[in-house]
Order: structure tokens, then sequence, then C-alpha cells
């Protein structure tokens, strides 16, 4: 008689969130489960556990809003620096299967002609641009003249109010700035190109200044709101500013909440542009990403691919429309072949060997994402709110509202980074002391130059005499130094910094002497008494670029700092009191003593490396 498999055999009981918090609490041995809460930078508490009844799963993202989950590859191209080898640089990348033209500096395509050699052979009905404006205003009008007839989408990378935030000001008035942005509008509905966005409005400026991810949502939509007002008044129709307007936010970490916050922004700029009467249904939002420059890291660099790997996938499984994949390498100035490379396939593992692009939404239906997405949502609008409370963007940026929050937000990352509460691989925990010091390539920076005799945009005109007029020429006439509408600049600071700094001090120690700064550590016992405290002692002083150097007791040169590596019940037994007379004295553990501080877990690592350099003279 054959064997048949009873399904009751595999029927389970029903398990309630009741039961699943009676087990967790045993095992935590009658601690209540809210223990295992914690709460986020963006104020929204995490629960140990999501399910059916306590998320909002059925209040998912609508339909209308989302839309077939494939990204365009938006790798930057910035190696040329002449039209000849941007020509090569655009050919070779759309040979690697790069989808759009992603440019961030296009100072040396000065004319008509430039653009003309550079796009030569190009098909930009079929490929999408993305060129980065910033100050160079003049590039708008040649590039339009050429865009017209060959039917080109894209997007110009303007974002006047933003830029004005990130640098303190601006080398034209700001209202003048956005009047050039409304005339470009104006330009592109002339021109009949419907496919081309004006503004792309900026949210990794915010995240670069310590925002978390509620932050950028709410300081990028509400700069939105602002934009929206100012070019109504201009006499530009709020469908046109909807139609050309594009988002770019950073794909940084945590994991869910970036999923969470590309979620969300789809349901702020519904909320938007239904407060300004237009249909969401009819402008799906235009989302680019880029990994987050904010988490990267100097040293032990190759750990960066992984950071930009996790990035690009939650920015993938948000649903974004485009994304830039940074190389590992880039951190140090202009990324080599393998870093850029690297980058490039990370797009290509995500789409065609784990078929992100194949669905729609992934994220959809999961009970702690849509619970962390309705939330993030919640929270950022009423940020939105206060500042519109406040007077909108443009005057809290002057009376420094979001300046402050940004640096007091900055302050409490860096502050964890220096207790390791968060850690940097590579950099605040398991540091590589014996890794090459790699040297960032400092970037140079062109200003424009500028005019004594200043006058405002005049977008379409230039338009026409776009085969004979230069734009440093254009930019020249709208730029001037004596401007007084600036606002406080936006503190921009890397996490890793602070360490990498104490890493350099070393390097340089390193180069005088011939050898790192070491600290001498004497141990007590077996092994197994000791080995715990030793290698948790190793890895802080290899963060700061410290050796541990094992010493005896009485072979300890005196005066010199000495750290104490044993059991609770071997500091005991010490003359700790005698011990300090003769050097600073530290002790690897909690142990309680007036004769020397402790290194536990939680403590400011930076502080005490930054302390113990000057007490070994590394400057």
């Amino acid at each position: 008689m054959k064997q048949r498999i009873s399904r009751e055999r595999y029927d389970f009981e029903k398990a309630t969130e009741q039961m699943w918090v009676e087990e967790a609490e045993r095992a935590l041995k009658g601690k209540s489960i809210e223990t295992l809460s914690r709460k986020t930078y963006e104020g929204i508490t995490l629960r140990p556990v999501y399910t059916e009844q306590n998320s909002r799963a059925a209040h998912q993202i609508p339909r209308h809003l989302e839309k077939q989950n494939g990204w365009e590859v938006s790798q930057k191209l910035q190696k040329s620096k002449t039209p000849e080898e941007l020509k090569a640089e655009i050919h070779e990348a759309l040979k690697c299967g790069q989808d759009t033209i992603h440019l961030e500096d296009v100072s040396f395509l000065n004319t008509y002609e430039d653009i003309q050699i550079a796009f030569e052979n190009t098909e930009l009905s079929a490929t999408p641009f993305h060129i980065s404006l910033k100050e160079n205003i003049g590039f708008f009008p040649i590039f339009t003249a050429f865009l017209k007839n060959r039917n080109g989408s894209g997007r110009f990378a303007f974002d006047p109010l933003g830029e004005w935030i990130e640098s303190g000001g601006s080398c034209m008035p700001i209202t003048e700035k956005l009047d050039a942005a409304a005339d470009m509008m104006k330009a592109l509905e002339e021109a009949n190109l419907p496919d081309v966005k004006t503004i792309l409005l900026d949210g990794q400026i915010y995240r670069n200044a310590g925002a978390s991810a509620k932050e950028e949502l709410a300081y990028t939509f509400a700069n939105a709101i602002e934009l929206f007002n100012a070019l109504k008044d201009r006499g530009v129709p709020v469908d046109v500013i909807a139609g050309r307007t594009a988002f770019s936010f950073s794909a940084a970490a945590p994991f869910f909440m970036e999923i969470a916050k590309f979620r969300a922004a789809k349901k702020l700029w519904a909320a938007v542009l239904n407060g300004f009467g237009a249909d969401p249904e009819k402008f799906p939002i235009d989302l680019h990403a880029a990994t987050s420059l904010i988490t990267k890291t100097k040293h032990d660099i190759h750990v960066n691919m992984l950071r930009a790997a996790t990035e690009a996938f939650s920015a993938a499984a948000g649903g974004v429309s485009s994304l830039s994949i940074s190389p590992f390498d880039e951190v140090l100035g202009m990324p080599g072949k393998t870093g850029e490379r690297v980058a490039r396939n990370t797009h290509y593992v995500l789409k065609e060997e784990s078929h992100l692009a194949k669905v729609q939404d992934p994220a959809a239906g999961s009970w702690y994402i849509e619970e962390l997405t309705s939330e993030l949502a919640e929270q950022s609008w009423k940020e939105i709110q206060a500042i519109e409370t406040l007077g909108g963007f443009a005057e809290t940026a002057k009376n420094e509202y979001i300046q402050n929050h940004l640096s007091s937000l900055l302050e409490k990352r860096l502050e964890d980074i220096s207790k390791r509460s968060v850690q940097l691989i590579g950099t605040n925990v398991y540091a590589n002391l014996q890794e090459s010091a790699y040297e960032a390539k400092a970037e140079e920076k062109v200003k424009p130059d500028k005019s004594t005799a200043h006058s405002a945009p005049d977008i379409a005109k230039w338009i026409q005499d776009a085969y004979t007029v230069k734009a440093t020429e254009l930019n020249s006439l709208m730029y001037r130094d004596d401007l007084q509408d600036g606002v406080k600049p936006l503190l921009q600071k890397r996490l890793s910094e602070p360490f990498e700094e104490l890493r350099a001090a070393s390097s340089r120690f390193k180069e005088e002497t011939g050898s790192f700064p070491f600290i001498q550590v004497v141990v007590f016992g077996e092994p197994i008494d000791y080995k715990a405290r030793l290698d948790f002692t190793a890895g802080l002083l290899a963060a700061g670029g410290v050796e541990a150097k094992i010493t005896a007791m009485d072979e300890a040169e005196a005066d010199k700092p000495v750290i104490l590596c044993g059991t609770d019940e071997e500091y005991g037994l010490l003359d700790l009191k005698n011990l300090s007379e003769k050097h600073p004295l530290f002790l690897a553990g909690r142990f309680k003593t007036e004769y020397a501080a402790s290194l536990y877990q939680g403590m400011n690592v930076h502080e005490f490396l930054k302390n113990l350099h000057s007490h070994l003279g590394v400057k």
C-alpha cells in the first residue's frame, strides 16, 4: 500500500501576536517586549514586530502613482574635458548598456559647435539626458536650441532655492534665478519639447548635511511648494510646472527606511499636486536617486561597493525612475575604471540577475514597510506644515531654522559614530591599520567670470542667438559679486571624516618616525581571561591609527600611557594608585576606580583617541 502524506501533519496552530509576545518576553527573561523597540533619527519608533493588525498595509501607494519597476541606468560621465572626449565617453557608456547621458560638468561645452561635436551620432530622442546646470545657466539656451527638432527628452538639474541654501548664496540675485527658471519652462513650451524637465529639486544636499529621511523629504517638498508659488506668480501654469519638475534623493541607510522614503515621496508629491489643483495621475513623480556621499569612507574603500549595492537596492525597491550608483573610489576624487565598471554592473545584477525590475512596487504589502511609508509620509508632512507656518522654505532658510536643525542632526549622527553606536565598517570598527593610505584628489572648482555690466537673464533671446554666443559670456552677464541675499550655508560632512582625520594624523606620524603611534598594553592572566578585552582594545585603537604593543608591566616606559587588560578580579588585586603615579592609566572594561579611565562599549571612542594622540605626540 502506498504511503500518503497527511495534510494534518503540516497544519499548525495559527499564532497570534500575543503568543509571540509571551514567547519573546520569556526569552527576554521577564523584560517587556517594548525594550526591543528603538527610535530612529526620524523620530519613528520601530516596534519589534509588525502584523496585519498593527500596521497599515491596506494604505498602500495607489496603483496610479506606481509604474513598472524599471529604472534608467544613469551613471555620471565625468572624465571628459573636451567635446571630443565626451563624444567618445558617451558612445562607450551607451555601448556598455547605459540608458542616460548624465553630465555633472558641462563647462567645456561652451558653444553650439561644442555641443554638436559631443552629441554627434547620439540619438537624443531615444537616450534621455541628465545635465546639471547649477551656476552654468548660460548652457541652457544653447542646448535647448540644439534640442529643437530632435524631440529630445531628459532633465536639466536646476534647483534655484536648493543651490541657494546649499552654498549660502548665489552668483546672481535669487529673484532673477527664479525668473530664469520661469523663462526656461516657457522656452521649453515654445520649443515644443514636452519631455524635458527644467527643475530637479535635490534632497541629497540635506542628507549630506545630516538630515534623516524625514527632513530630506520635508525640505525638498517645502522647496517644491515655494517654487510652485514663485513660478505661478511669474505666469507659469501649474500643469507646466508639474510636468517640468523632477526630484533627486539620496539612497543611503538604513535599508528599509530608505525604501519607505522613496515610496513616501510619491505620496507627498501627490499631496502637493492636489494642493495646487493638479492631477497626480497626469503627472507621476520623476524620481532620480543617487547613492549617498555621507555614508562613504576613504578607508577600506572597497566596503563602499557593498554600501552602494544595498543603497541601490533600496532605491530600486522604492521604485525610482533613474539611479546613479557611485563608484567605490569616487570619494577619493576621480574614480578609476574598476570602480566605474563595478558600479555600472551593480545595476545589471539588480535588473538582470535579481529581476528586481520585473516587479511593480516590490515592497507593497510588507506590514513593516507599509507602516514605515505611512508614518514617514505623515511625519514629513507635519514638518512641511511647520515650515509653511514659519513663512515657507525661503523664510526658514533666511532665519536659519533649516540649517540649525540639520546641524543638530549632524552633530547627533557624528556623536553616535564617535560612540560606535552606529558603525562604519573599516572606519570606527574593524579598521585595518596596515592598509595603504588613499589620498583624495582635490577637485578644481571653476567659478564663472563676473561682469561689472550686470543684466538679467533673457532666455528667449539667448536661444535665438545660440549659434553665435558662448555659455561663459552669458554667465558673465548674469553673475555679480555685490549680492546681499545670502543665507547661512548647509554644513555638509561625511560621517567618517572625524576618524579619517585621526588616521591621517597617524599616517603623518609614521612618515616622520617610521612607525605608527603605539600604546603599551599589559595583559593579566591566561589568554582565555583577557582575549575578548584585548581584541576590543586593539580594534578601538586601530580606529585611530594606534597600535597596541603588548608589554610586561615592569617593562613599560614610565610616563607613557598604559592600558591594563584583564579581568575585574585581576584589577582588584593591583595597586592602581601606585601605577597611576607612573603612567597615564586605562583599564579595558568597565571597572570603577578613581585612578584609571575605563575603555568600554558605548564610550566616546573618537574623543578618547583624540586625547590619546595628544599624549603620544601625534599632531
